[in-house]
């Protein structure tokens, strides 16, 4: 066999090998958007847009990492919803807000419960209660594995600086308590940057640390070249979906938890550790904010409702943040109290497991009720 009988077999395994490499990748592209439309796989899918293609979310703030970019557009599209996402110029999902006001508003913290995350601006419980009171909601929630550290920091650096008279802060325990725990793989150079509490003995207080390495914040540009592939590439999604579940369950497993045969909670299922690190984010937040009204909101997920129902009694979080609450002088409404009574599947997104729009009216109907909203609707100030 001669040099160029050689090189035309060559040439033919490699056109074989490419016409099946391309129609393996069709098949796969395919199955997978089949999957995501049919909802057996939690992914979203892609918007077949280059206008979407702009970052939205991304770890770009230094002092507590992942926020939205300002004045941004992302639609967010799943088998279950269809939801476009707008920031205004500090980066809040929210309506342009002045830093100055002459009345009452209310500032929100949060993660993507608060955000809305699936939900349209007008379902979420903040945009209700603006709508019922006639108060601005401030609205400074953002998805990300947004923890309470997080929470508190981003209310000292930026949601103080805004005129209010009353803090709302949403705590999901589901995941807030092992997005807080500070693990080796999550400070070493190159993790996600984001800060973590860490116990001094010497002070008897916590110290605010970040992964090794330093900042460096991500230029537009690189996001908005990923994110090209993440708009017009299923097999994208599903990677850097499945990757980052997988980092996740990699720190779930380094996280320590209370034994127990029963559904997991973190209601139930939390150790003093992490406890006293939402203590400390609770004290600042109280210091930071002075004597405006704070209200804590516990926010259930499914798991939780479950594990409630098989303890049929309050759960040791309750207990402890209630006993918080008498120290530090806040309200604390915990929405796992009066959920696991009712008909509870209406309230989450059945493909996703974050409020719909009934979860977020639940929510906000409960809040209707306490103190402050009274006292705001018999028109006494505080």
């Amino acid at each position: 066999m001669n040099w160029i009988e050689l090189r035309t077999r060559a040439n033919a395994v490699l056109q074989i090998f490419g016409v099946n490499t391309f129609i393996a990748l069709v098949l796969l592209e395919t199955s997978l958007l089949i999957m995501a439309w049919s909802g057996l796989i939690n992914v979203s899918l892609p918007s077949y847009s280059l206008s979407y293609a702009k970052p939205f979310w991304a770890d770009n703030n230094p002092h507590w990492g992942v926020w939205h970019e300002k004045n941004a557009t992302s639609r967010h599209l799943t088998s279950c919803f269809d939801v476009t996402y707008r920031s205004n110029s500090e980066g809040m999902r929210d309506v342009e807000r002045a830093r100055a006001a002459n009345g009452s508003r209310v500032v929100v913290l949060g993660d993507s419960f608060a955000e809305g995350w699936g939900v349209e601006d007008h379902q979420r419980m903040t945009n209700i209660l603006e709508t019922r009171t006639k108060i601005p909601h401030l609205n400074f929630g953002t998805a990300g594995n947004f923890g309470t550290t997080q929470a508190y920091i981003l209310y000292e650096k930026l949601a103080s600086r805004f005129d209010h008279d009353a803090v709302i802060w949403m705590i999901l325990p589901a995941n807030d308590f092992a997005d807080d725990t500070p693990t080796a793989s999550r400070l070493e150079e190159g993790a996600r940057w984001r800060p973590y509490l860490v116990r001094n003995n010497k002070s008897d207080t916590y110290d605010v640390v970040y992964p090794a390495g330093g900042f460096e914040k991500a230029t537009r540009w690189a996001i908005f070249r990923r994110n090209i592939s993440l708009e017009f590439w299923m097999t994208a999604r599903a990677y850097y979906y499945y990757r980052g579940l997988f980092d996740w369950l990699s720190h779930e497993s380094e996280v320590t938890r209370t034994p127990s045969t029963k559904t997991p909670s973190n209601y139930f299922d939390f150790n003093d550790e992490q406890f006293g690190r939402l203590a400390f984010a609770a004290r600042k937040i109280r210091q930071a904010a002075g004597d405006r009204r704070i209200m804590v909101v516990t926010i259930p997920r499914s798991a939780d409702i479950m594990r409630s129902n098989e303890e049929g009694k309050l759960s040791p979080l309750n207990r402890r943040i209630t006993q918080l609450s008498k120290e530090l002088v806040f309200d604390h409404i915990d929405l796992l109290a009066s959920i696991r009574r009712d008909k509870w599947d209406k309230y989450y997104i059945p493909c996703d497991g974050h409020w719909t729009y009934q979860g977020n009216l639940f929510a906000a109907n409960h809040l209707y009720q306490t103190q402050y909203y009274n006292s705001v609707r018999s028109g006494v100030k505080k």
